[in-house]
C-alpha cells in the first residue's frame, strides 16, 4: 500500500513538472514592460453577437512616448487590437489573468471578448483596464500588492528556515519534531509562493502570466498536503482519517494538472471541490481537537486549535468573498487567516522543540550527575569502572596512581564532618592542579582517589607523584586542618594487560606508603 502511495505521489510530481513545462512552452508573451500618471479609461462596451467589445481612443502623450495598458480579465479567450491590427490573442487564459502591454498614443484600442460565459455581464464587470505611463502603472502595482509582497517574503524565509531546522533535528535524532517542522515549513513555503504568485507583482518580472497563475494554483492546491501531514503529527490518534484527507488533496493536484493539459472539467468545479475538501478537513480537525481538549488539555493543543479556529473563520469569510466576486478581499482574508494560523502553529511547534530541548538538557544533566562526584566534581566510581572497561584493549602504556587521605576519621570525630569534607575537597584540588588534562581523576570511595594515565613513562608517573606531594604540603600549610595522603602507583607497557591486577598493585603500593608515613609519625 505504501509503495502504491509513493508511486502515485511520484506521478503527481511528474504531472506538475509536465504542466509547468507545457505552460512555459505555450504561453504567449506580450512585450516585457519596464514603468506617472494612471488614466482609468472607462471606454465603451458594445455587443457583437455573442461577443463583447471594449473600445476607446488612446489619449495623446505629451512626451510622445508609448502608454502602458494593464489588463485584468476573467475571460479565457479575447483579442487586443490597435486600429484593427491584432497585437495579442488569448486562446485559453485562466480566469483572472493580468497582462501589461505597450500601446501607442493617439490610436484606437479594442478588446474583443469572445463570449463563452453565461455570466457575461458579471465577468465584464470584474474585468479591468488601466492606461498610463510606466511609472504610474508600476507604482500602482507596487502599492496594491505591497503587503502581499511583505508576507510572501517573510513566509518564504520562515518556511526555508523551518525546513532547514527540521532536517537538522531529524539528523540529530529528534525525528518526530523534525518532521513536524519540515511539514510546517513546507506549508508556509506553499503559502508564500501562492500569495506572491496570486499578486500582480510578478508582472514586473515576467509577462508569462499563464505560468505564474499555474504556479499559484499548484501552490494553493498543495497547501493542505503538508498541513495534513503536520496535523497528523499532532493528532496521532486520527492519523488514518487525516491521511485520507491528505491523499484526497494529492488527487486534487493531479486532477488540476491533468485538467490544465487537456481541459476536462471547469476549473471552477475543481476549485469548488477543493474548497469543500478544505472545509471538511478543517471541520474534522476542529471537532477532533476540541474533543481531545476536553480530555487532555495542554498548551500545544491549545495553540493548534486557536490557529485552526482563526483559519476557519477567515476561510469562511474568504470563500464568501470569492463566490460574490470580490477577489481582493478573498486573497486578503486568506492571507490574514494564514498569518494567524502560522503564528499559532509555529508557537505549537516551538513548544514541542522547547520541550525536547529541556528533556535533552535534563537527560544530559542526569547523565552528568550519574558519573560525577558531587562533593569534588571528579569522576565517581561508576565513571572509573566504565572508563577502565573501555581501555582493556589499549595497546599503549597505562598507569594507576592511588591516593588515600590520611586521618579522615580523626578529623571527622574531633573537628566535625565539615572539616573532613574540606580535607577531601583540598586533596581533589591538589590532584586536579597537577594532572590537569594529562589524565583522569576519580573519587572511588570516602577517602580514596584514583588517577588514570595513558602513554606515560615510569619517570613521568613518578614526577606526577612528586608534584602531588608538593601540592599537598602547600595546602597543609595554608589550611587549618592537616592535609596529607598516602600515594602508590603501578605502571605497565605490556600489550596484554590485566587492569584489575594493575589496580591491585597500585593499591598495595599505596598501603605500603601509608605504613611508612605512620612509622615516621610515631
Amino acid at each position: 500500500m505504501k509503495t502504491l502511495k509513493n508511486i502515485f505521489v511520484f506521478l503527481v510530481i511528474c504531472s506538475m513538472t509536465a504542466v509547468l513545462y507545457l505552460g512555459m512552452k505555450t504561453e504567449l508573451s506580450p512585450e516585457k514592460i519596464n514603468y506617472g500618471t494612471v488614466i482609468a479609461e472607462e471606454g465603451n462596451w458594445t455587443e457583437e453577437g455573442l461577443n463583447l467589445n471594449y473600445h476607446c481612443r488612446i489619449p495623446e502623450n505629451t512626451e510622445n512616448t508609448e502608454w502602458i495598458m494593464l489588463l485584468q480579465t476573467h475571460w479565457k479567450k479575447y483579442e487586443i487590437c490597435i486600429d484593427n491590427e491584432k497585437i495579442y490573442r488569448a486562446v485559453n487564459e485562466q480566469t483572472g489573468a493580468c497582462h501589461l502591454f505597450s500601446i501607442p498614443c493617439g490610436k484606437n484600442l479594442r478588446i474583443r471578448y469572445l463570449n463563452e460565459s453565461a455570466n457575461a455581464v458579471k465577468d465584464i464587470q470584474q474585468s479591468k483596464v488601466w492606461i498610463g505611463d510606466k511609472s504610474g502603472i508600476y507604482m500602482m502595482l507596487v502599492k496594491e500588492n505591497f503587503y502581499a509582497a511583505v508576507f510572501a517574503v517573510l513566509a518564504l524565509v520562515f518556511g526555508i528556515l523551518s525546513i532547514c531546522v527540521g532536517i537538522h533535528m531529524k539528523t540529530a535524532g529528534d525525528i518526530k519534531n523534525g518532521k513536524s517542522l519540515i511539514c510546517l515549513g513546507c506549508y508556509v513555503l506553499c503559502a508564500g509562493i501562492w500569495v506572491l504568485t496570486d499578486s500582480k507583482l510578478l508582472l514586473l518580472l515576467t509577462q508569462k502570466t499563464g505560468v505564474v497563475e499555474l504556479v499559484s494554483f499548484l501552490a494553493f492546491f498543495g497547501l493542505p498536503v503538508p498541513l495534513m501531514a503536520f496535523t497528523k503529527k499532532m493528532f496521532p490518534v486520527k492519523e488514518k482519517m487525516l491521511g485520507i484527507f491528505q491523499n484526497l488533496f494529492v488527487v486534487m493536484i493531479f486532477i488540476y494538472s491533468i485538467n490544465y493539459i487537456g481541459e476536462l472539467v471547469s476549473i471552477i468545479l475543481i476549485i469548488v471541490t477543493e474548497h469543500l475538501l478544505m472545509a471538511a478537513a478543517i471541520l474534522f480537525v476542529l471537532y477532533s481537537g476540541y474533543k481531545e481538549l476536553k480530555v487532555h488539555r495542554n498548551r500545544k493543543l491549545d495553540r493548534i486549535m486557536a490557529g485552526y479556529s482563526m483559519f476557519c473563520i477567515c476561510s469562511v469569510f474568504a470563500l464568501g468573498c470569492f463566490y460574490v466576486g470580490n477577489s481582493v478581499m478573498y486573497s486578503v482574508s486568506y492571507i490574514i487567516g494564514i498569518v494567524g494560523f502560522v503564528f499559532f502553529l509555529a508557537d505549537a511547534a516551538w513548544i514541542s522543540v522547547y520541550d525536547r530541548i529541556r528533556e535533552n538538557a535534563n537527560a544530559a544533566m542526569y547523565a552528568k550527575l550519574a558519573y560525577r562526584d558531587m562533593m569534588t566534581g571528579l569522576g565517581n566510581r561508576t565513571a572509573f569502572i566504565e572508563d577502565t572497561d573501555a581501555e582493556q584493549t589499549y595497546s599503549g602504556s597505562i598507569a594507576y596512581i592511588m591516593v588515600d587521605a590520611n586521618n579522615l576519621k580523626k578529623i571527622n570525630d574531633n573537628l566535625g564532618h565539615q572539616k573532613g569534607d574540606k580535607l577531601i575537597v583540598q586533596i581533589a584540588h591538589c590532584l586536579e592542579n597537577v594532572i590537569k588534562g594529562d589524565g583522569k581523576c576519580y573519587r572511588t570511595g570516602g577517602d580514596e582517589f584514583v588517577i588514570f594515565l595513558k602513554d606515560k613513562t615510569r619517570q613521568n608517573v613518578e614526577g606526577y607523584i612528586t608534584r602531588i606531594q608538593r601540592e599537598l604540603h602547600i595546602a597543609d600549610s595554608q589550611t587549618d586542618i592537616p592535609v596529607s595522603a598516602a600515594i602508590g602507583y603501578a605502571w605497565t607497557s605490556e600489550k596484554e594487560k590485566n587492569l584489575e591486577k594493575l589496580l591491585h598493585e597500585a593499591d598495595e603500593a599505596m598501603y605500603e606508603n601509608k605504613k611508612e608515613l605512620k612509622k615516621e609519625r610515631n
